[in-house]
């Protein structure tokens, strides 16, 4: 049991400074907690928490489920972000990256037989053309450090407004995310369809000549 300090306050419903209880269920390998260290440096850790009140930095609640309240690093001690990832890559073997629970990335179910009110795209070229890529900088760099490439998001919320929403903060956020792609796609199957008709027309003319 780890040892813990505390003053007498009557009003704490409970103060554990630390408890593993594990139920053995026949035959299965069951572990509460493993830690093996093996260093020389004296600023290893093998495991530290320190929570700032108020806030939890574990708790498990439900099965299968852990909850962080803050910021979550993984190679580095001061993430800016909910989850940030410093060095390496990022492997997923199955499943896809979301935003606001819609998939932008990755294995995305996409069934017809999960769909309806399925409506074809249509003028994407036209309204694609009415965007203005920009490289800028931002002006804070938690935003992003370096020159950048991207779109102005009050120019495309006067051709995509969906594409656009305010963030907590305040400001403008584009989702870059799927529906991009898929413009794309059908401004390339327009810009064949106006091809196919030239070609057709430089055809008939040179049938005339």
């Amino acid at each position: 049991m780890a040892q813990l300090s505390t003053s007498n306050t009557p009003n704490v419903e409970y103060v554990y400074g630390g408890i593993f209880s594990v139920n053995d269920d026949g035959d299965k390998k069951v572990r509460g907690l493993t830690i093996d260290v093996n260093s020389t440096e004296s600023n290893d850790y093998g495991l530290e928490i320190i929570v700032s009140n108020p806030g939890y930095a574990i708790h498990s609640g439900e099965s299968g489920k852990i909850y962080f309240n803050g910021n979550v690093g993984i190679g580095t001690f001061s993430p800016a972000y909910r989850l940030e990832i410093e060095g390496g890559d990022v492997n997923v073997t199955a499943g896809s990256y979301r935003a606001k629970g819609l998939c932008v990335a990755g294995a995305c179910v996409s069934d017809r037989n999960l769909k309806k009110n399925i409506v074809p795209l249509s003028s994407s070229l036209d309204k694609l053309t009415q965007l203005e890529p920009v490289n800028f900088e931002f002006i804070d760099p938690k935003y992003g450090s370096g020159r950048q490439d991207g779109l102005i998001a009050q120019d495309v919320e006067e051709v995509f407004p969906e594409w656009v929403n305010d963030s907590e903060e305040g400001y403008k956020a584009i989702k870059y995310g799927l529906q991009i792609q898929m413009y794309l796609i059908q401004a390339l199957k327009e810009l064949k369809i106006e091809n196919d008709n030239l070609k057709a027309r430089i055809l008939a003319l040179e049938n005339t000549l």
